[in-house]
């Protein structure tokens, strides 16, 4: 097994432009975010819906009018809700994708320093 890449420092001044072994962590985290609320989902959001059926509007003005406002963001919330896991999958692997490059360009750095000795 590899050891885990070194922090990247681009052009060796300043601050570390990336900890790539750290950052791959926490993408892995944010994408399985995603799934964990996907399967979630999948297993509340008949529940709700079918909870919804049975709620009245209320019997204030109040009630009503929070039930207007949530009949119509309900489809929009729903929608959202289903593209979790797909929004999560595609930032976590725009993420990999970045680390990648750094971890490229930083080997090519160091290839073109040692075609200077």
């Amino acid at each position: 097994m590899s050891p885990d890449p070194a922090p990247i420092n681009l052009g060796g001044v300043g601050d570390i432009d990336i900890y790539p072994a750290e950052t791959q962590a926490l993408l892995q985290q944010i994408q399985q975010a995603g799934a964990t609320f996907a399967a979630r989902w999948a297993a509340l959001g008949p529940a709700i819906a079918e909870d919804e059926t049975k709620v009245g509007t209320g019997f204030d003005d109040l009630s009503t009018a929070f039930r207007n406002q949530y009949n119509e963001l309900a489809p929009k919330l729903a929608e959202l809700s289903n593209n979790v896991e797909g929004s999560f999958e595609r930032m976590g692997a725009s993420g990999h994708r970045i680390v990648a490059e750094y971890l490229e360009l930083s080997q090519h750095q160091v290839d073109q320093m040692r075609t200077l000795e």
